[in-house]
């Protein structure tokens, strides 16, 4: 029982002294920036990611779309998210290599 009691202090003490501030606001972020991807469609989110590569580093990431367009004639469809999300991706890639 001491060791709980102990962790209880230890939080306690952290909190009080805004110790876990970031990572609150961390959380909130996050918790922000997924609720307005969930109204985003899989193609949507494909064109986003690629924004978000380009603008951190200037590079693109390198999806296997062959596979999952396979993926997909097997199994009627059920990647089709992800094939969305790779054609949005590779859409906005080539939109951006073009300006």
């Amino acid at each position: 029982m001491s060791m709980l009691k102990d962790i209880h202090n230890y939080v306690k003490r952290n909190y009080e002294a805004g110790n876990y501030d970031d990572a609150k606001a961390a959380y909130t972020s996050w918790e922000n920036e997924n609720k307005q991807q969930s109204n985003l469609t899989d193609f949507e989110m494909g064109v986003q990611k690629a924004q978000s590569d380009y603008k951190k580093d200037g590079k693109f990431a390198t999806y296997p779309e062959l596979a999952i367009t396979v993926l997909n004639q097997l199994f009627d469809d059920k990647a089709s998210e992800i094939s969305e999300f790779i054609r949005g991706y590779n859409s906005e890639k080539e939109r951006i290599k073009k300006h």
